[in-house]
């Protein structure tokens, strides 16, 4: 068992940095040289790691180099949405090696699911990369999934219920997953940031909602709803949400709520339109801003942690996030530096990118 986590360990590390040493990995994990040359020894066995040449000396011999094989394994990530559908290759590093996006409605059948494994074998092959590198397939949904990651529950956005994955991804010759698409991008989040304790990740896209990080765990609650963000109510009797109620924050934040101020329908050319001074664009912006401020601040309220901006319209913010603390600050009772509203890391395709590292993750831990 001592062996094994040790090698997990030196594995682990080596995923995370382009190169080390043996003496800077025992160093580093606080474990003997005796146990890292062992580690270090039975991953070069297995392919995962070499040699990659030596270091430059620091006075006597020169260290040997060790680096992970990046590409010696991979996981495919699929993030469904009402619009489009997004595909990822990862290896086992969590580099993005390509990316592709097609437009296509939902619509639950046949075809749909014969589409999207025909996209995960054009991707493999247009990339040049072995089927038997495949670790899986995550499938990132805006829904309420179970326990097992085997069936939609529930999903408003796609009006669908107790639908198994099967009818999503067809008949995909590996080991496949169903992730919430706001738990995929948080994921994706945190993966490889060192030691994560608590946090909150809200996810500004199509739809509103969310992930809560407890003691570097996810947190999901009695009924796997927890981050249910876009379903607070912000305002009392105020607009309509797609579910039914009044009020929610996901019909103020969504990113449809500045996106369709812009001719074109895009976020992008909405921020344009903003950074350039158009009074629509502002107007819009200020109400959108009033119910994110308030959600922030309730969040914070309740949770007293991070809270990282995520999602299409997070994606857009990194240039805004002076504005957002400062009038941030003004609702918080308690502080006037609100630095602990962050920007997301992962600007496109972040959940593709978590849903994909399920398996990456998965495998990491294993070895």
């Amino acid at each position: 068992m001592e062996g094994c986590s040790a090698r997990n360990r030196v594995f682990s590390f080596l995923c995370r940095h382009d190169q080390s040493s043996r003496p800077e990995i025992a160093q580093a994990l606080s474990l003997s040289m005796p146990t890292v040359l062992k580690a270090s020894r039975e991953l070069l066995d297995r392919g995962l790691i070499y040699e990659a040449g030596e270091l430059a000396s620091t006075g006597g011999r020169k260290a040997r180099a060790l680096s992970c094989r990046g590409r010696c394994r991979h996981a495919v990530g699929v993030d469904v949405t009402r619009g489009h559908i997004s595909f990822v290759l990862v290896d086992v590093q969590g580099q993005i090696v390509q990316s592709r996006r097609i437009q296509r409605p939902f619509v639950l059948g046949a075809e749909y699911a014969e589409g999207i494994s025909r996209e995960v074998k054009a991707l493999l092959r247009e990339s040049r990369t072995p089927g038997s590198s495949v670790l899986g397939v995550g499938v990132s949904v805006p829904a309420i999934v179970d326990t097992q990651g085997s069936r939609i529950e529930d999903s408003h956005v796609l009006s669908l219920a107790d639908v198994p994955l099967e009818r999503l991804v067809g008949a995909l010759p590996y080991p496949c997953t169903l992730l919430n698409d706001a738990d995929a991008a948080a994921a994706a989040q945190v993966h490889g940031q060192g030691e994560v304790t608590d946090l909150v990740y809200l996810s500004l896209s199509g739809s509103v909602g969310g992930a809560v990080y407890v003691d570097g765990r996810p947190y999901r609650g009695q009924n796997q709803r927890a981050g249910e963000f876009g379903h607070m109510c912000v305002q009392p009797d105020g607009k309509a949400c797609y579910c039914g109620k009044r009020g929610c924050l996901d019909a103020y934040c969504s990113s449809h709520a500045l996106s369709s101020h812009a001719p074109d329908g895009r976020l992008e050319t909405f921020f344009s339109l903003l950074d350039a001074g158009v009074p629509e664009a502002q107007g819009a912006w200020l109400t959108y801003k009033k119910a994110l401020l308030t959600a922030i601040n309730s969040l914070r309220m309740v949770l007293d942690c991070p809270i990282v901006l995520g999602g299409y319209v997070g994606a857009q913010l990194a240039g805004r996030m002076d504005e957002i603390r400062l009038d941030a600050a003004a609702l918080n009772t308690f502080e006037t530096d609100c630095d602990y509203i962050l920007p997301c890391h992962h600007r496109y395709e972040a959940s593709a990118l978590g849903a994909a590292l399920h398996f990456i993750d998965a495998f990491i831990s294993g070895v």
